[in-house]
């Protein structure tokens, strides 16, 4: 594997067939994830936002389909997903791992009022444990987060202080880089974060060391559930088709001068996942924000 980009940076991932040649860096990924976001959901991102602050009354000063990019991939910084993604190019679990280093990230200075945090922390944890799964009603969602998530505070192999370094290594050099926005880490919480857990992980006790979020987590009834839901919802489709473009065109190291130029290539979007085929299609036939773009992304098929 061709580790010469890489430098401080850490690797998101690779083509097995093409490992020894190209690799793709955390700061590559996010960068041509923003890219991606800025030209093609423009309009969209303001939509998330909107419709966020209007089910929960909150205010996020960066598009939270940004800070979903910004950590959708933050449990890759682990090093035995380093080793795993240098070895065979996989990083399996690691959006199990991502949900439990966010909560290690102070997000107080995005978002309003200040509990807001713990919710807007729920709808980017959802979008996480999901972005490389299909979608799922409500009740399948918190299935999937206690299967993802049983035994995960067993697995890790580093102290509090290695983490605490590798996450203020991952904010200031590539969050920041990219985003243009400062977040530190809540070092009080690495201990409990650490923590053995003996009891089998649940919906509720993965936040178990976070007693706001679980004061949210447990206020929401039905209708709160679903709203938490639908603004997950709302964040995850994009994020998977960012993801998967911005993966397709770096692990590949392919040379294209524009956006533009990869989403009327025919031959390159054929082998993208169907679902992103589908939303270059109402792109380039569209190129405008509408109630059809809302649709297929909350409703569209996968």
């Amino acid at each position: 594997m061709d580790l010469s980009r890489l430098g401080d940076d850490f690797i998101a991932g690779c083509d097995e067939e093409l490992k020894d040649k190209c690799v793709e860096t955390m700061y590559q990924h996010l960068k041509l994830m923003k890219d991606l976001a800025d030209e093609l959901m423009t309009d969209y991102m303001t939509y998330i936002d909107k419709h966020v602050s209007k089910l929960f009354g909150m205010e996020v000063s960066t598009p939270i389909l940004y800070l979903a990019i910004a950590f959708h991939d933050l449990g890759k910084i682990l090093p035995k997903h380093q080793r795993s993604l240098y070895q065979r190019c996989t990083a399996a679990g690691h959006e199990a791992d991502s949900v439990k280093l966010l909560q290690l990230i102070d997000l107080s200075s995005v978002v309003s009022p200040p509990g807001g945090e713990y919710l807007l922390k729920l709808i980017l944890s959802l979008s996480t444990l999901l972005h490389h799964h299909a979608m799922r009603s409500p009740k399948e969602v918190f299935n999937y987060l206690n299967r993802a998530l049983k035994d995960l505070t067993n697995k890790y192999t580093i102290g509090p202080a290695s983490i605490a370094h590798l996450l203020k290594k991952y904010l200031s050099g590539v969050v920041s880089e990219v985003f243009g926005i400062e977040l530190s880490v809540k070092e009080e919480l690495l201990g409990l974060l650490l923590r053995r857990v003996e009891a089998p992980i649940t919906a509720m006790t993965i936040f178990r060391h976070e007693p706001e979020i679980l004061m949210v987590l447990r206020g929401l009834r039905d209708d709160g559930l679903s709203k938490l839901y639908k603004a997950s919802l709302a964040v995850l489709k994009p994020l998977m088709i960012c993801d998967n473009i911005a993966a397709f065109i770096n692990r590949k190291c392919l040379r294209i001068n524009s956006i533009e130029e990869f989403i009327t290539n025919e031959e390159l979007v054929s082998q993208l996942r169907p679902y992103v085929r589908d939303f270059i299609k109402w792109y380039l036939t569209t190129r405008t924000f509408s109630r059809d773009f809302k649709e297929l992304i909350n409703g569209g098929s996968t």
